[in-house]
């Protein structure tokens, strides 16, 4: 590879045609049914899980092992040796943490590109699933395949690559065929300046707007956010708030806002104008009450 990308990877499955699930044996990890590993009985839910498969007719899995029953029983790098040679291909169920089985299995089952491979044992046709993943991992090809199945193979492998592959084929500098544990056997090579290989561009992510009260104008109101910065006003139901000739939202706001600055003014001029009454009748009331206390004294 002469250019990986800063970000944004993700896995990419390929699928075989023409792959033998008949000849590959298989170990599926399953997770554990109950929280008490004290007392976990691991034969209990190994069979829970066979018979489950056996219901759904998957006859391919060849063992089935609980994550506790794996940790408990297989700690040594010996043992977990042992058991990646004893099968061709682990799988474990989706719902397991896949950080947590790798670190266990460890560099044993790296090493040896074992390393499990998730499915979905809940959903309906598990054998699909089954052939689905394993083609997803596998090889190109076995010795005792004709010509014809490992060129396919390869095709259609290149053709799905191509297109997953950041890059393309511009990005490969060499490619090799194994054999076994022979010498690897380059098939292509490339020269080129890893300047001139370019990536696609990824679009753009736009975050959903985001709808928050509004109480400092009216209390039916509410403002909603978006990630380029505009700013809309919208109802309880989630209806713009516009003009009467559908102008933008911010001057139906300016609007709104002159017509509550006049009823706040005109608020302002009542109570003015109720307190200035007051005060007229008040000093109206004091003046006759001085001109009384005048004509008394008299």
């Amino acid at each position: 590879m002469k250019k990986f990308p800063s970000k944004h990877f993700k896995a990419s499955g390929i699928d075989n045609g023409n792959h033998k699930l008949r000849s590959v044996s298989i170990c599926l990890i399953v997770r554990d049914l109950s929280d008490n590993r004290r007392n976990y009985e691991y034969d209990k839910w190994s069979r829970h899980f066979k018979e489950m498969l056996q219901e759904k007719g998957v006859t391919d899995v060849d063992y089935v092992i609980s994550f506790s029953h794996l940790i408990r029983e297989y700690n040594t790098y010996e043992q977990k040796k042992k058991l990646a040679k004893s099968y061709d291909k682990f799988l474990m169920d989706n719902r397991l943490n896949q950080t947590s089985v790798n670190k266990h299995l460890g560099k044993v089952f790296k090493d040896l590109k074992k390393l499990p491979i998730m499915v979905d044992i809940t959903k309906s046709g598990i054998n699909d699933q089954i052939k689905k993943s394993l083609s997803v991992h596998c090889k190109i090809g076995l010795t005792s395949q004709c010509r014809d199945e490992l060129v396919g193979n390869f095709r259609a492998i290149m053709e799905k690559w191509q297109i997953s592959f950041p890059g393309g084929l511009s990005n490969v500098r060499t490619m090799y065929l194994v054999v076994d544990h022979l010498p690897p056997l380059p098939v292509y090579a490339s020269f080129a300046s890893a300047n001139l290989v370019q990536f696609p561009k990824r679009p753009r992510r736009i975050p959903p707007p985001v709808v928050g009260e509004l109480s400092t104008v009216v209390s039916d109101v509410q403002v909603r956010s978006h990630a380029d910065g505009r700013v809309e006003f919208v109802d309880k139901k989630g209806k713009l708030k516009t003009t009467k000739n559908n102008s933008s939202t911010r001057l139906w706001y300016e609007q709104l806002k002159k017509k509550k600055r006049s009823e706040r003014v005109g608020r302002q001029f009542r109570k003015y104008r109720k307190t200035k009454q007051a005060f007229l009748e008040a000093n109206q009331v004091g003046n006759l009450a001085t001109t009384m206390m005048t004509l008394g004294n008299d």
